[in-house]
């Protein structure tokens, strides 16, 4: 299970840009993709800026136009298994938008940061993600405690679908 759990302030996002870390130094090489609220990804690109200023990163973000020019530019399929390949830091709402593209790659890692917006299993964004394709699932969130055991199930199925 993938649920990394602890209050506003504590260090989520150090703590993921440590495995990130970890995870390269023993060449297990990305796809990895970031998302979260729009308010949040200038954030998270400041921290990989700071604490892992080698390891490409790219915000997926802008226009249609734009985010086209980052995929054929920065994101190429054929490179997705490279160690260069950057840290794809994007919104939630790009995930629904840019699902047809983001879906072709095969991810190392999906985070969701602020991961209890999923709590519903009947939301968009849970629908559109589970199609994403990935070997490990990762949720943040500050509030693990959900509403009912629907809820907390929809966070759990996210993370491990096979269960």
């Amino acid at each position: 299970m993938n649920l990394l759990s602890c209050d506003r302030g504590l260090g989520k996002t150090i703590q993921i840009i440590s495995l990130i870390a970890h995870l390269r130094q023993h060449n297990t090489t990305g796809p990895y993709l970031i998302a979260g609220p729009l308010a949040t990804l200038s954030n998270w690109v400041r921290e990989f800026e700071k604490w892992l200023p080698d390891c490409p990163v790219v915000l997926y973000h802008g226009t249609k136009q734009e985010r086209e020019e980052i995929r054929r530019k920065r994101m190429p399929i054929h490179q997705q298994k490279a160690m260069d390949f950057p840290i794809v830091i994007t919104s939630f709402d790009l995930c629904i938008i840019d699902r047809s593209f983001l879906e072709k790659y095969v991810w190392q890692y999906i985070i969701l940061d602020e991961g209890h917006r999923i709590k519903n299993r009947n939301c968009k964004l849970l629908k559109d993600l589970k199609s994403f394709q990935s070997i490990s699932r990762l949720l943040l969130t500050g509030t693990p405690i959900q509403n009912s055991l629907e809820e907390l199930w929809s966070l759990l199925n996210f993370c491990s679908p096979a269960i």
